[in-house]
């Protein structure tokens, strides 16, 4: 049984850390959320420009261009160092470690045994409905 009677009790010396209301949290995801949007662009364009050179783009054709599906990965690798920046300076600001803020911990084994067996289940269901598909359900 837990025992609940020093739950109030601050620990001597330690200071606790300040948790964010709403709308400070709301603020740094703004700014994180920029952030990544603002460099994975300005990559993107510099990477664009320079792959095809002094070339003016007319609009439908740069729409095109930046739309293929190869440019996305760019677009998210380039642009997740700063929100994580961002969200690491604002978690520092909190008072809190990166892992705990984000309540990032390591999963059980049971957790992990349960996943693979889910996972499996799933992937085992697919493999006969795309069977049955492949074959014109006979």
């Amino acid at each position: 049984m837990a025992d609940f009677k020093n739950v109030g009790d601050p620990i001597l010396g330690s200071q606790s850390a300040r948790t964010w209301d709403f709308w400070e949290t709301t603020l740094v995801a703004l700014i994180a959320y920029g952030a990544f949007v603002l460099t994975g662009w300005m990559v993107l364009n510099v990477i664009l420009a320079a792959s095809v050179g002094p070339k003016a783009f007319a609009p439908g054709e740069f729409q095109t261009l930046a739309s293929q599906g190869r440019w996305y990965g760019v677009f998210l690798i380039s642009g997740a160092p700063p929100a994580i920046a961002v969200l690491w300076v604002a978690i520092r600001m909190a008072g809190r470690e990166f892992g705990e803020y984000l309540a990032l911990s390591w999963p059980t084994g049971g957790e992990i045994v349960r996943a693979l067996a889910i996972t499996t289940i799933f992937m085992s269901i697919e493999g006969v409905v795309l069977s049955k598909m492949s074959t014109g359900g006979r």
